[in-house]
């Protein structure tokens, strides 16, 4: 009658150390900052693991006429920055559930 209850002590430990594991993930994700530079180096993000704007650094002087060309740039720059991020939570968190696909994680 109560033989299927061992089962779900086992279930609940792994759900608690999957728990652990994600919290430490998210810690990491916390502290880890992707940059990425400009294929012409004019320009530099700096993007956290939890996809928050840290910095835009100018690399190169830009004239006025330029705007256009700016805008473009940040507009690479930050979504190729925001698409590694999103890579390298994935790969965090891949490691932290052995593999198991967990909806609403990336």
């Amino acid at each position: 009658m109560f033989g299927g209850l061992g089962d779900i002590g086992g279930m609940l430990k792994k759900a608690n150390e999957l728990k652990g594991k994600m919290a430490a993930v998210e810690k990491e994700l916390q502290n880890t900052v992707i940059k990425e530079v400009s294929r012409d180096g004019a320009l530099e993000v700096e993007i956290t693991g939890k996809m928050k704007l840290k910095s835009v650094r100018l690399l190169q002087d830009f004239a006025a006429a330029d705007r256009a060309k700016i805008e473009k740039t940040i507009y690479e720059v930050f979504n190729a920055a925001l698409e590694r991020v999103g890579q390298t939570a994935q790969q965090k968190l891949a490691g932290a559930t052995g593999g198991l696909k967990i909806p609403g994680l990336f």
